[in-house]
């Protein structure tokens, strides 16, 4: 079961609330009715952990900060609604052993006490990108669940998403069902009316997250430029990326429940779910030959459970990610055992011990791992103009020299990039001529 059962991108503008607009709220009704919505579906997830990631409060650059406390409190005094009160139990469990897995990764968290919080001048109180999103989601609970507060910090993107799977290892650990809040707003420069006044990237800006969100191509969001995002003036870019983090790799499902940019500010709200999907004999069989190995020594025997990888030969690549990032891939080109299976079995050992760029994996590590296989069709020769990074794998072959490279990597969007990747890992000049192949992949992951 995959720990996050929902998630959703909600703004945070004090003023949608009745008790502080006093009537203005009616201007952005199509915001208010799809926060309710999304109160409706969170509630009906009966979650036992609620993680809310928001751009105020303890901001600081080097750091992301969890409120540590008992009890998370917060009200709108400051803008003019005190009788706004809002209060949830700390999952301290899990607070506690995301910190542990931060340290021992040595990534920046910092656990904000009120001691700590009045050495700096901060409080642990709920900031407004909390207490907003928090309003909406007061009467619809059947479970209330326990609430885990974040503070972003001024982080690199990568940083930012390595820091998700960190959130989504923690979750796994302890077995929480969780739903995760990205709470931003878009741009702050839509218009001239606004206090921020105009840029031409705040309305590009908010048609990219627009975009990238409907799409469910949550990965691009790592790929927004920091001087595009800075002139656009927005505040949920950084929330986003952690939540693209602790789902890579997941299904899902999304929908643009609303926009709005009045006041010169862009509001979205959209929803994403997981999507439920069987898993894989084929990544099963993994798990299987990894579990036997690391508990006997031995490699595994495929029995009649995987016959149908029994009946014919292919060739294929076993592939390994952890917390995001890239810990072991080998495979083959063409067929070199009798069977699928057996191909399977001897790519997934040597992506684990034998990947030379990596220390051998260890027992330890395999809770996390996140599984991926390619199975390829046979390679065909072809020109530049029959390649596709998206869609086609490609082979470079120079002598004795090949190099590979799997279709629709992150951040590979041209041919030019894919060839030129490809020759590297072979040690192929720029200009030597070469053969070229491509090939399709049918693939299969957690």
């Amino acid at each position: 079961m995959k720990p996050i059962v929902a998630a959703a991108l909600l703004p945070h503008p004090p003023i949608l609330l009745p008790e502080v607009g006093k009537g203005e709220e009616r201007v952005i009704h199509q915001t208010k009715e799809a926060m309710e919505e999304v109160a409706r579906r969170f509630g009906a997830k009966e979650a036992d952990t609620l993680i809310l990631i928001s751009p105020h409060g303890a901001l600081f650059r080097d750091t992301i900060t969890t409120i540590d406390a008992e009890l998370l409190e917060g009200d709108l005094a400051n803008f003019g609604a005190s009788q706004v009160k809002i209060r949830y139990e700390t999952d301290l469990e899990f607070v506690r052993e995301l910190y542990a897995l931060c340290y021992e990764k040595e990534f920046p968290l910092l656990l904000l006490d009120e001691k700590l919080a009045g050495d700096y001048g901060l409080s642990t109180s709920l900031d407004h990108g909390a207490m907003v999103p928090l309003y909406f989601l007061e009467s619809s609970w059947k479970k209330r669940p326990k609430l885990v507060h974040i503070n972003y910090g001024l982080l690199p993107p990568e940083d930012l998403s390595y820091f998700g799977h960190l959130l989504e290892a923690t979750l796994k650990k302890l077995g929480r069902k969780a739903l995760i809040i990205a709470s931003g707003d878009l741009s702050h420069r839509l218009s001239d009316e606004g206090s921020y006044g105009f840029q031409k990237e705040g309305p590009l800006f908010d048609e990219e997250i627009q975009r990238i969100l409907g799409e469910g191509t949550l990965d691009n969001l790592l790929q927004i430029p920091e001087d595009f995002a800075e002139k656009a003036g927005e505040c949920g870019l950084r929330s986003l990326q952690i939540l693209q983090g602790s789902l890579e790799g997941v299904g899902l499902t999304t929908e643009n429940l609303s926009y709005e940019g009045p006041w010169g500010v862009g509001y979205l709200v959209s929803y994403l779910e997981p999507v439920k999907e069987e898993k894989s004999l084929i990544v099963e069989l993994v798990e299987e030959t990894l579990d036997h190995y690391f508990e006997t020594g031995d490699t595994l025997i495929p029995d009649e459970k995987y016959q149908s990888l029994l009946e014919k030969p292919g060739a294929c690549f076993v592939s390994y990610h952890l917390f995001g990032q890239l810990r072991g891939c080998i495979g083959t080109l063409f067929p070199t055992k009798a069977t699928l299976a057996e191909e399977i079995i001897s790519n997934a050992l040597s992506a684990a011990l034998e990947d030379s760029r990596f220390s051998p994996l260890e027992k330890k590590e395999r809770e996390n791992l996140v599984i991926g296989v390619d199975l390829l069709g046979e390679p065909e020769e072809t020109t530049l103009d029959g390649l596709d990074p998206k869609n086609y794998g490609v082979i470079v072959k120079k002598g004795q020299r090949v190099g590979v490279l799997l279709p629709d990597l992150p951040g590979i969007d041209t041919v030019e990039e894919q060839v030129s990747i490809a020759r590297k890992k072979a040690y192929i000049w720029e200009e030597e001529e070469v053969e070229l192949l491509r090939f399709k992949v049918d693939r299969y992951g957690d």
